[in-house]
């Protein structure tokens, strides 16, 4: 099992200081989207404000293993429904 923490990147950094441990970095992965999935559920306005969402997971050394990237992506077709 090793530790892994998911920190979020918006405007600035908020860091994960507790962490959880996982199996495998398989696991983690999935368990990453879930955490945002559960994180925009709540807060599904964080994806529209212009900048992206980022998660980076880290290992107990602050070293990022993998990173998921959310971003809400307006087309300039939208500006002709408004």
């Amino acid at each position: 099992m090793a530790r892994y923490f998911f920190n979020i990147v918006e405007n600035d950094h908020k860091i994960d200081t507790v962490g959880a441990d996982y199996a495998n970095p398989e696991i983690a992965r999935m368990e990453a989207v879930r955490f945002a999935g559960e994180m925009l559920k709540s807060e599904p306005e964080r994806v529209w404000k212009g900048a992206e969402l980022r998660i980076e997971a880290t290992d107990i050394w602050g070293t990022v293993l993998f990173t998921l990237l959310i971003a809400g992506v307006d087309a300039e077709a939208l500006a002709r429904h408004k």
